[in-house]
């Protein structure tokens, strides 16, 4: 019941299928460590480069890399 409250964020134009979909990627961003959702919200919201949340974190472009893989593969995995 607590998640049906979450629809009138979406609109009311929103079809019911989309609106469960948000809420269970929510779900899957919320399962994530901090730093991974960092992560998420960097690249993905922000679109902020490669190099640029590497150096925010402290890694090197690929270690960055390699964790946007693994990040996606659990988000993928929480999504079907």
């Amino acid at each position: 019941i607590e998640q049906f409250a979450l629809l009138g964020e979406y609109g009311e134009g929103m079809d019911l299928g989309r609106v469960l979909q948000r809420l269970r990627v929510r779900q899957a961003l919320a399962q994530l460590p901090d730093r991974d959702r960092y992560i998420v919200y960097r690249l993905f919201w922000d679109e902020a480069p490669f190099e640029e949340v590497a150096k925010e974190l402290g890694l090197s472009r690929r270690a960055l890399y390699k964790r946007w893989e693994k990040i996606k593969q659990q988000l993928r995995g929480a999504l079907q």
